[in-house]
């Protein structure tokens, strides 16, 4: 099983110099075509962080640990997304500034 990605409906928070854009995007489409988002992170500085671990339900199944995770683009802008190991999955929340978002 391949890691998939899903950015429908993350969130763009301040301004993002192209550098951070590109970043971002390389790292997503690294990670859309199955790579694993922290090795796909570790090879900039990024600072890759599991904030919170939370267990929730996915595809009917109970008791599936969550990551709240994030990444630097820069030193004034992150990644926010949810991590599922067990799925291969991750869910971009949104990216930008340094402030978390509410997780779900």
């Amino acid at each position: 099983m391949a890691w998939k990605l899903n950015n429908e409906g993350a969130k763009e928070v301040g301004s993002m110099k192209q550098a951070e854009k590109t970043q971002l995007n390389n790292w997503m489409h690294a990670v859309s075509t199955g790579a694993h988002p922290k090795t796909e992170a570790d090879k900039w500085d990024s600072d890759y962080e599991a904030l919170h671990t939370k267990t929730s339900t996915v595809d009917d199944k109970k008791g599936v640990s969550i990551k709240c995770c994030s990444i630097r683009l820069s030193k004034s802008n992150r990644v926010y997304f949810v991590q599922v190991d067990s799925a291969q999955y991750v869910k971009v929340l949104k990216y930008g500034d340094h402030s978390e978002p509410t997780w779900p």
